[in-house]
């Protein structure tokens, strides 16, 4: 092999060695794991987020006026967005099958 890729394959190795001991020792001391596709917190953490958890109603109790009155108008446009989004793609679909048979056809009349 080229002395050049050799030289650039041994420093990939080298950083992603050091890429596992900086996640390893960002593990520890974030006391998590990966597991898989999974991020796993050690019970200590696990029971500090359920101890700060706040549930719906104490959070609407303790929000300002202006938080509770503009989400509905926020979280109201999730789903005009998601049929417009919808739309477009249907659009999109039928005009580009459209245009492709059209093509089609103009390259055998050409031909």
């Amino acid at each position: 092999m080229n002395e050049r890729i050799c030289e650039i394959l041994a420093n990939i190795t080298e950083l992603e060695d050091e890429l596992r001991n900086v996640i390893d020792t960002q593990q520890h001391e974030l006391r998590y794991r990966v597991e898989g596709t999974r991020v796993r917190f050690e019970a200590g953490i696990r029971e500090a987020h359920r101890r700060f958890k706040i549930g719906l109603l104490p959070w609407l109790r303790g929000a300002r006026l202006r938080v509770v009155a503009t989400a509905p108008v926020i979280y109201g446009m999730a789903v005009p967005l998601a049929l417009l989004d919808l739309a477009a793609t249907c659009y999109q679909q039928m005009l580009g099958r459209l245009r492709g048979e059209l093509a089609a056809q103009a390259s055998v009349e050409v031909e």
